[in-house]
């Protein structure tokens, strides 16, 4: 495999989570292995370059880090208009927050099913995103 990108989106979120430990561990992880990408770049929305070296200090073996020069909010409603797409092929969402275009193959992770099953527990926004990403 040639090159693979990796959402960041949750790890520099203002309060990671559970989601935020997971992918920041599995994405540790996944750069540790001989069979990795050759090329394995991160991807944020836009972020600070404090962010950005924080980010290369916790994931030291993490190639180049695009970050967009959107905020989130609009990067996940070009996303959906399939706008902004990665460079690489291959792109790993470790959350629902995913560039889903017609090019190239996409890998979501998705941690449960609460936003339909139980959307009470959510606020009404968060319901709602959630539903609509999927």
């Amino acid at each position: 495999m040639s090159g693979a990108t990796v959402v960041l989106d949750q790890i520099v979120a203002p309060v990671p989570g559970g989601i935020g430990r997971y992918a920041l561990n599995l994405i540790r992880a996944l750069t540790e292995r001989p069979d990795r990408p050759r090329t394995f770049t991160g991807f944020t929305p836009r972020v600070s370059g404090e962010t950005v070296r924080r980010l290369h200090s916790l994931i030291p073996l993490l190639g180049d880090i695009d970050v967009s020069p959107l905020p989130r909010p609009i990067l996940a409603r070009a996303w959906r208009l399939g706008l902004v797409l990665p460079k690489h092929q291959l792109t790993y969402s470790p959350s629902l927050f995913a560039p889903l275009g017609s090019r190239g193959n996409h890998i979501v992770t998705i941690h449960d099913t609460i936003p339909w099953t139980h959307p009470e527990t959510l606020t009404r926004h968060g319901a709602v995103w959630h539903r609509a990403e999927c």
